[in-house]
């Protein structure tokens, strides 16, 4: 669902330029909410494994990026270093990214 909503977004983008309107897609990791607590209890053990590999990052930084970016005509809003990072990975390299996560994932249900 999130590819789908990315490639929705780009369209959008293309679509409604020449109306000067601007489109973005917040990419957050993990926030700190009570929505998140609420996931956590039931989340599978591979979701939390790779859930792991990242920070949890609190709300009002996850806002103050989203402004930010908003402010700056970014399409792509990536909070947090984390996000950056797994971003650039997956333009690179992503089957090591994936081979990273299915290791994550395995492991976490052989336990």
């Amino acid at each position: 669902s999130k590819f789908a909503l990315v490639g929705f977004s780009q369209a959008l983008r293309s679509e409604f330029a020449r109306y000067n309107i601007r489109v973005s897609v917040l990419c957050p990791p993990d926030t700190d909410t009570p929505g998140l607590a609420a996931e956590d209890a039931t989340k599978p053990a591979e979701t939390r494994a790779i859930a792991a590999q990242g920070k949890v990052m609190p709300p009002k930084k996850v806002a103050e990026a989203l402004v930010d970016g908003i402010l700056k005509n970014r399409f792509f809003i990536l909070p947090g270093m984390d996000a950056k990072m797994l971003y650039a990975a997956l333009r690179v390299s992503p089957s090591f990214v994936e081979f990273l996560f299915d290791r994550a994932a395995g492991k976490a249900s052989k336990e």
